[in-house]
């Protein structure tokens, strides 16, 4: 299984705990950029709780072991000198802060007749002006609430990988295209149908402290997924969101549930569709005036496409 979790960016983080300084240059004493080490705590602590996993542990025991407070870390690193191998003043600068959460980011779907979920975690690192990608993300998959297999080396993960993947599904869609244009070539030219035109979703709101459908709700949920039949194509995201009463690991958890009640409704009403759920919990609200009407605003879920 493969273990390496922690990418090249984080090398600076080896010279700046050593103390190191780099010769011949005018850089100061090595120092971590505070967001970066909150990154690196982050990815190590999630390591160490990869370790505690086992194949066939429920869905809740997973989530219980990989429990971790969300961070704001760094979401995007850049170099502080064209030489690769030197810091501006001896650490890697932060251009872009995220909020770094635990699972990073997940994604449903069916195969065989086993509905499968992919927990990707963040395991350290960026890559210069593309952020957190799959590089950085190990995969912890589920089949029917269990632990089958984790790690981007394993057999079951390779071969579903392209369904959760960003990197590979990317790289399948190349290969693909590139057979699409050899046939291209061979045959006459065809007339595109036409793009759907994508319209924005309209969001479903939810009782305080529940992840429950409403009527209203399930009325709306019912015309996205008459939409999406029409539309198989399209990728949607499934964002859960709570108002900001309650510890931000319960709303996390609650946002989730949230989408994850969506994910299902969409599922049984025929959406075949790829559909990634993530919870926001209290965070990127719509609303932050402290009233009742404004936590019914933040209560939501929320879909996008192409993401």
């Amino acid at each position: 299984m493969r273990r390496g979790y922690v990418f090249m960016a984080l090398a600076g983080a080896g010279f700046a705990l050593a103390g190191c300084t780099y010769s011949g240059t005018d850089f100061d004493y090595a120092t971590l950029d505070p967001k970066a080490e909150k990154s690196l705590e982050f990815a190590t602590r999630t390591v160490a709780q990869l370790k505690r996993l086992a194949i066939g542990q429920t869905r809740e025991e997973v989530m219980e072991r990989m429990r971790a407070e969300p961070v704001e870390g760094c979401g995007e690193w850049g170099w502080g000198s064209v030489n690769f191998f030197s810091f501006r003043k001896g650490s890697p600068r932060c251009v872009k802060t995220e909020l770094i959460q635990s699972p990073y980011r997940t994604a449903s779907f069916e195969s065989d007749g086993v509905r499968y979920e992919a927990l990707l975690y963040y395991v350290g690192g960026t890559v210069p002006e593309d952020g957190i990608t799959d590089q950085q993300l190990t995969p912890v998959l589920l089949g029917n609430d269990r632990l089958v297999g984790w790690g981007w080396d394993h057999p079951l993960v390779r071969q579903l990988g392209p369904r959760f993947s960003s990197a590979r599904a990317a790289a399948a869609l190349k290969e693909a295209t590139a057979d699409a244009m050899a046939v291209a070539k061979a045959a006459p030219p065809e007339v595109p149908p036409a793009a759907p035109a994508v319209t924005a979703f309209e969001d479903v709101y939810f009782d305080g402290g529940k992840a429950k459908l409403t009527d209203q709700a399930k009325k709306t949920l019912a015309d996205h997924a008459d939409f999406l039949k029409q539309n198989p194509a399209l990728a949607i995201t499934i964002e859960g969101y709570a108002d900001d009463r309650g510890s931000a690991e319960y709303n996390l958890s609650l946002g989730e549930k949230r989408a994850e009640e969506v994910r299902r409704f969409l599922a049984d009403s025929g959406v075949t569709n790829a559909l990634t759920v993530i919870g926001y919990g209290k965070y990127r609200p719509v609303c932050t005036e402290r009233t009742e009407t404004c936590y019914t605003k933040n209560r939501r879920v929320h879909l996008s496409a192409g993401n």
